[in-house]
């Protein structure tokens, strides 16, 4: 959980989502699709065995984050999510509009709503089933307040 801030100090928020906690039948779900897609490659590409096994390793990339653990992180620098072995990052100087809503906080940085939000924003889940899911939306609320948006 967030720690106390302290006469103004940068506080740091962390907390990991784990989707075969959350929703078990939906991260279910995302690895079936995965295999299925994996086979398709391999149906249409017989012969291939390192293509398709490059577009199996490619759909398990786009579905990871249906699939393994997202670490995240708000600080004094900016926000940051983690699945698997990537970081995606936004300074707060970049951030020009954020919102935390009930499922998390979603930063952009655009000043009003575009078409280019889901490309260019990033959205940091909270867990639901956690008993601190209120305190954790609490914490990013304060942290969002103190940065202007």
């Amino acid at each position: 959980m967030p720690p106390a801030d302290h006469a103004g100090s940068p506080v740091t928020v962390e907390w990991t989502l784990s989707p075969w906690r959350e929703d078990p039948a939906r991260a279910a779900l995302a690895t079936i699709a995965a295999l299925l897609l994996w086979l398709l490659a391999a149906w249409l590409l017989a012969g291939e065995h390192v293509l398709s096994t490059l577009m199996g390793l490619a759909v398990l990339v786009v579905l990871a984050p249906g699939l393994a653990p997202t670490q995240c992180r708000v600080d004094g620098d900016g926000v940051a999510r983690r699945v698997l072995f990537t970081w995606d990052r936004r300074a707060w100087p970049e951030i020009r509009r954020a919102r935390v809503g009930v499922g998390g906080l979603f930063v952009s940085p655009f000043a009003r709503g575009s078409r280019l939000d889901r490309f260019r924003g990033l959205f940091l889940p909270v867990p639901r089933r956690a008993g601190g899911a209120a305190t954790l939306l609490e914490a990013l609320r304060q942290e969002v307040v103190r940065h202007g948006l």
